[in-house]
């Protein structure tokens, strides 16, 4: 089957868009050279059935596109059948499916028709895990569904680097030799309750790419008493502000080296940073991601000096870039404890080349990329949160996905979060999210949180009682 990816165009006219995400196993025991050419396999076509005489016709106000009976989840060998509603007074409607893979495949076209009653079904043959998503759109409005295949088994297309623990173990190097050099100052109106300060974390780095960041810290706290948090932020973010949370300290880390001044997004939209999704992305010393990972790390160290750090607890969590940088920093630390990643990004550089999918920041879509695929998919390996993931072994780990969100495919998400080592790990499906986190699933985090302190708690006082 042809390996179905995103990024897709809509096409001007009217049309139903498929993409059928698959992800092939690999073994770990080697580092995978970049290839020449794309792979390209006989592309599996979907299939439409007319909509069944006694079938019930449903109301609808507007376009809707369901999974039969609702399934979000099947196994492969079964056909996944879409039922299509479109709304009131669109009937007899031609639509036309298109299949992704690493290029637009037009011989995959598939034209489908609506019948008297405005439906169409469309079915699609499961045939490795994966996701499969449809995006429909009837000239007016648009809707989409998602099901996963057996996203259990989904692994990514490529080993990580042979050097990469190397290659990380010696930027680390660096920072553990060296003390935590930073500048603070104070925040007049902080909340009630708390202190708050101004960071500038000095990296050493010859670019003076520094680390800055906002620290939150509970007023009157003891010496030896509380857990961190940093705070990891997602790609529009360039000024942070104060992030409160009671009887916690927090470091909210500016994912971009520039003070928290100005106005938010002015270095990313028309300043130094704009394009830095894709810098530098044929090196894997210079691309962007490499400097943001080395000031997680360093962060993470920042927190682990404050005297009221209470020497066990370590939590990191982000959402979308911020989601990618919490997985990089849990990988590179040993002493995070909990590591809070939603819709994460920054996964599977490789997987659109190799015939699957890949996540933000979409390094194929870059002109070095066009260039010469092979180098930028060699360095990115570097920064792929994939790889990062491999490395978390004792932490608990809580990811989430949405099943139709185009940023962070859902099939990246689970090739990072299925070969995290941890047993205490869980992830939370969101069939119906595009690229959001819904409220409930914050909630869920947050509560995750909570509990993880508490048991860090009670784990500190049995052994003190032990001794």
């Amino acid at each position: 089957m042809k390996r179905l990816l995103s990024s897709l165009l809509v096409p001007p006219a009217v049309m139903l868009l498929v993409c059928s995400c698959v992800c092939k196993s690999q073994p770990d025991a080697a580092a995978a050279k970049p290839v020449a050419k794309p792979v390209a396999k006989p592309v599996t076509k979907p299939v439409t059935k007319p909509v069944a005489k006694s079938a019930a016709v449903v109301k609808a106000d507007k376009l809707t596109i369901t999974p039969e009976n609702g399934q979000h989840y099947r196994k492969v060998r079964e056909v996944v059948k879409f039922n299509i509603q479109l709304a009131p007074g669109r009937k007899n409607v031609k639509f036309r499916a298109w299949i992704c893979g690493n290029k637009y495949i037009n011989e995959a076209s598939h034209p489908l028709t609506s019948d008297a009653d405005g439906r169409a079904v469309l079915e699609i043959p499961a045939v490795e895990p994966g996701f499969i998503y449809v995006k429909v759109y009837d000239g007016k409005e648009e809707a989409a569904a998602g099901v996963a295949i057996e996203p259990e088994k989904i692994r990514p297309t490529r080993p990580a680097p042979a050097d990469f623990d190397a290659y990380w173990d010696a930027v680390k190097a660096r920072y553990d030799k060296t003390p935590v050099e930073f500048s603070r100052e104070r925040i007049a109106n902080a909340a009630r309750g708390f202190r708050a300060y101004q960071v500038h974390l000095l990296m050493g780095d010859p670019e003076n790419l520094d680390a800055y960041g906002i620290l939150t810290v509970p007023e009157n706290a003891a010496a030896g008493s509380l857990p961190v948090r940093l705070i990891v932020h997602g790609a529009g973010t360039d000024k942070v502000s104060p992030v409160y949370r009671h009887g916690c300290i927090v470091f909210s880390l500016n994912p971009m080296p520039v003070r928290n001044d100005g106005v938010n997004g002015d270095f990313i939209k028309k300043g130094r940073f704009q394009g830095y999704r894709s810098a530098n992305c044929d090196d894997r010393d210079k691309v962007f991601f490499n400097g943001m990972f080395q000031r997680v790390y360093r962060s993470l160290q920042f927190l682990k000096i404050q005297p009221e750090w209470d020497g066990k607890t370590v939590i990191i969590s982000g959402t979308s870039q911020g989601g990618g940088q919490a997985i990089a920093g849990a990988g590179l630390d040993p002493d995070v404890t909990l590591c809070v990643a939603h819709v994460p990004a920054l996964c599977s550089h490789a997987g659109r080349f190799d015939g699957a999918e890949s996540g933000w920041p979409f390094f194929f879509q870059s002109g070095l990329y066009k260039k010469s695929p092979a180098k930028v998919l060699a360095a990115t390996a570097y920064v792929d949160a994939v790889n990062f993931a491999r490395r978390i072994k004792n932490a608990q780990v809580l990811f989430s996905t949405g099943f139709i969100d185009r940023a962070c495919p859902s099939m990246t998400v689970y090739a990072a979060f299925n070969v995290i080592p941890s047993a205490n790990k869980r992830i939370i499906n969101n069939p119906l999210a595009m690229h959001r986190v819904p409220k409930e699933t914050r909630d869920e985090a947050e509560r995750v949180i909570q509990e993880h302190i508490k048991a860090m708690r009670q784990q500190s006082g049995k052994a003190k009682k032990a001794l």
